[in-house]
């Protein structure tokens, strides 16, 4: 039990040739299988790391230069120009995050763009570092957290078809897409 417990928390997967670099259930079942030849299921894995006072960590999704106050007055702003521009389910679409003393530029073909929608398409300028207010950081987070970080991915290879296999579905399912927008955490109102 000491071994597998120095294996895993003092190594990095990749050391002991997987592909990726965060532990996940199913490399812990192939780790065991390989090192002790043992064969649990992947529950029983579970239980053995309790056992062992392991317990699924998840990393923090609030990105730690984000300036709280800059978030507020943005909300604030963004929900007052949006009450006097005020549509019927008018589409959304907002910018990725800027660093924090970057000035903002949009491509002169994104702005014809916009101006060509009649104003069904409007950009955000979101404060910096504040990915939660963006809707394409929740289809990062469904790829990779709730997809790419729930199965066993032992390589680059596997884990781009992984990658590719969890955008392909989000094209299938794309209420989905559509509740990213909705959610009121990415909303100024």
């Amino acid at each position: 039990m000491r071994r597998l417990y120095t294996l895993i928390a003092g190594t990095d997967p990749r050391q002991l040739e997987f592909g990726f670099a965060l532990w996940t259930r199913d490399m812990l079942h192939t780790l065991i299988r390989r090192e002790f030849r043992v064969s649990l299921s992947v529950v029983n894995v579970g239980r053995l790391l309790r056992t062992l006072g392991l317990s699924p960590q998840r990393p923090l999704w609030r990105a730690w230069q984000a300036d709280p106050d800059a978030v507020q007055r943005w909300r604030t702003r963004t929900s007052r120009r949006s009450a006097r521009r005020a549509r019927p389910r008018a589409p959304r679409c907002t910018s990725a995050t800027r660093p924090g003393s970057a000035r903002t530029t949009t491509p002169k073909l994104v702005k014809q763009l916009v101006a060509s929608t009649d104003g069904r398409l409007r950009l955000f300028v979101l404060p910096a570092y504040s990915p939660q207010l963006n809707p394409d950081e929740w289809v990062l987070k469904n790829v990779t957290h709730d997809r790419v970080g729930r199965t066993s991915v032992t390589d680059a290879d596997d884990f781009k078809a992984t990658i590719i296999g969890a955008l392909r579905r989000l094209q299938k399912v794309p209420h989905i897409v559509r509740a990213f927008f909705a959610d009121p955490r990415t909303r100024s109102n």
